[in-house]
């Protein structure tokens, strides 16, 4: 590899972790357009790609779980204010709040959901390992091609709703664990952390608070990964060296990226990401369909 090319994946690299931990998405989505039009073969991107997954989600989570939840405090202290000027159904009604909050924060420390994590985590795992054997069923074009779809469906999602906004619809949990298991697979299948998919699910399915989603998300991307990374190396996809780079430079960034969280007005951003995930399907695409 030359210094250009290296220089660029440093920058790339950075780039994937900032973003990845950022918006909930993993480098992959960043990474794994880089790779392709390297002209790297499937199996060696997702395998590859997987390595900053890790890096990524394992930074993040890291940095999440040292950090306090304040969404605690202010519960309680709102919870406080309204009884002291509610009657005594009032004071009843928020005791039953407390109660719930407590169950609901039971196996949660810190920002992080362990117990949902570990839950979702268990159907992630078999997608995961299932995904790095399909990756070696695709050639060049049609994973170009398939990915620019999965990039695309994520930009006009990013577009429309780029917070996720709840819908007032019920699901029944156990669409859950389908769609954990089908984020394991799509994610070690291309190389990606799965948060897109992972991200809206938990919100709308579990009805999950924003600033808790996002870091058990990257606790579940961690954990199915670890598992998507194995079965690439027993399959003997990854590039090591590649790998190497990519890896320090999206642990750098995922540093920075979850110190940014809840600092920054990142509604542009999204758009701008959003826009730019567009731009990288369309060449993928035009890649497929050009001799």
């Amino acid at each position: 590899m030359d210094v250009i090319s290296a220089v660029v994946v440093a920058i790339v690299s950075v780039s994937a972790g900032i973003l990845g931990s950022l918006l909930g998405l993993g480098g992959g989505f960043i990474v794994v357009p880089v790779l392709a039009f390297m002209g790297i073969e499937p199996s060696r991107i997702a395998g590859t790609s997987m390595f900053t997954v890790i890096s990524t989600s394992a930074s993040s989570t890291i940095s999440y779980a040292m950090q306090k939840d304040g969404s605690k405090g202010k519960n309680r202290s709102s919870s406080n204010s309204s009884s002291s000027k509610g009657d005594e159904s009032s004071v009843g009604d928020d005791n039953k709040s407390s109660s719930y909050r407590d169950r609901r924060d039971k196996g949660r420390a810190g920002r992080i959901d362990y117990t949902t994590a570990l839950k979702l985590a268990i159907f992630a795992l078999p997608g995961a390992v299932f995904g790095a054997y399909s990756s070696s069923l695709l050639d060049l074009s049609s994973f170009k091609l398939y990915f620019a779809l999965l990039l695309a469906g994520v930009a006009v999602q990013m577009l429309i709703n780029p917070y996720y906004h709840v819908k007032e619809k019920h699901y029944p949990r156990q669409v859950s664990y389908a769609v954990s298991f089908l984020s394991g697979f799509i994610a070690s299948l291309f190389g990606v952390g799965g948060g897109a998919i992972l991200v809206p699910m938990m919100l709308m399915v579990l009805r999950m608070d924003m600033h808790v989603t996002v870091p058990t998300v990257h606790l579940i991307i961690l954990l199915s990964s670890i598992s998507g990374v194995a079965a690439h190396v027993m399959l003997g996809h990854p590039e090591y060296s590649l790998a190497v780079m990519l890896v320090g430079g999206t642990f750098m960034g995922a540093q920075i990226g979850s110190r940014l969280l809840g600092r920054v007005r990142d509604i542009l951003l999204r758009r701008l990401v959003a826009i730019a995930l567009m731009g990288v399907a369309a060449r993928l695409i035009y890649d497929t369909i050009t001799p």
